[in-house]
């Protein structure tokens, strides 16, 4: 039986580092893909917009994995900032429409 040198050894373990980074890279793009969907389309989002979306944001971010977290990072907070200001827009409208009439 042959054994693998310490380089081919080194050469076969480090195939598998270049795909787990595509596929997280893949995973986190797909989550940036449905979030952004959701906030861009919001209520209104269809399950083939998300479907798109999440599609989309996997292929991107296999081909980039950074460009995937980049994606996902930026679609939740934005996400989240953008529900917090509606949020609170909301909540300044109800307050003046339910302000009693000064006459």
């Amino acid at each position: 039986m042959n054994e693998l040198t310490f380089t081919q050894r080194a050469q076969v373990s480090g195939a598998l580092a270049p795909l787990v980074y595509r596929g997280v890279g893949a995973l986190a793009g797909g989550v940036g893909g449905f979030f952004g969907v959701l906030a861009s389309e919001g209520s209104d989002a269809s399950g083939m917009d998300l479907l798109k979306g999440t599609i989309s944001g996997m292929a991107v971010g296999a081909a980039s994995p950074v460009g995937g977290f980049r994606t996902a990072a930026k679609n939740l907070l934005g996400g989240v900032a953008a529900g917090g200001v509606s949020g609170e827009v909301e909540q300044i409208v109800n307050s003046i429409e339910n302000r009693p009439s000064l006459r």
